[in-house]
């Protein structure tokens, strides 16, 4: 992924942004928890987006995406088909803040993020969906320790999604118990919490320090 990031006026407040976005990658898919197949997904985008800078704390952006996408099986059951390569066109807006003191491991502080996606046959594109999704966070201090909330959920609100943009969750960062991208599907919501005591300090000068934690997370997708 490249992009060009280039401020409008003096203060930054607002910008454009051209971005350039091109991945190849190996995914498996599982059904009730065993691995079936395993897919070889490309896809290949251009997109402009426009944004205003709201302060340290936020950001709005709007975006025009052009590309394409495929997939092709790699290993597994022949009925299992191939996606041919397919032109998609759509409309991005995306919405974030963020006053956490890390991005890692915040102390305290609220994160927010939210997408919404609109695609239609402009510039050729061959696909008709819209969907949209967010997640929030906050964070409270309790002495040394913290305490993290998070809720998010993603809604397909109109046609079909693309294969590769269907929602995947698993692995450390939303469910352990899972392997990375055995879930997948075009809607989902969980909410979780996390726990996080303060063991030791490593570098005070930087912040840096041990923790242990405990987390309680739950979905459907």
């Amino acid at each position: 992924q490249s992009d060009f990031y280039q401020p409008i006026d003096l203060q930054q407040r607002f910008f454009v942004q051209p971005v350039f976005y091109l991945e190849s990658d190996l995914e498996d898919i599982y059904i009730e928890g065993d691995r079936v197949a395993r897919y070889r997904f490309e896809q290949l985008y251009g997109q402009v987006d426009a944004g205003w800078n709201i302060g340290r704390k936020a950001q709005f952006r709007l975006g025009l995406r052009h590309g394409w996408q495929r997939a092709e099986r790699d290993t597994g059951p022949a009925e299992l088909q191939n996606q041919e390569r397919l032109a998609d066109s759509s409309l991005q807006a995306n919405f974030s803040f963020d006053t956490r003191d890390a991005v890692r491991l915040p102390t305290s502080g609220t994160f927010f993020r939210g997408r919404y996606a609109k695609s239609g046959s402009w510039l050729g594109g061959e696909q008709d969906y819209e969907s949209a999704e967010f997640v929030i966070s906050k964070t409270f201090a309790i002495k040394e320790d913290s305490l993290s909330l998070i809720a998010g959920g993603a809604d397909l609100i109109d046609g079909d999604l693309p294969i590769t943009d269907l929602i995947q969750l698993g692995g450390i960062r939303s469910f352990p118990g899972r392997r990375p991208g055995e879930l997948i599907g075009d809607g989902f919501w969980y909410t979780g919490s996390t726990y996080s005591w303060r063991l030791a300090d490593i570098q005070p000068l930087f912040g840096e320090a041990i923790y242990a934690g405990v987390r309680l997370q739950g979905g459907r997708i």
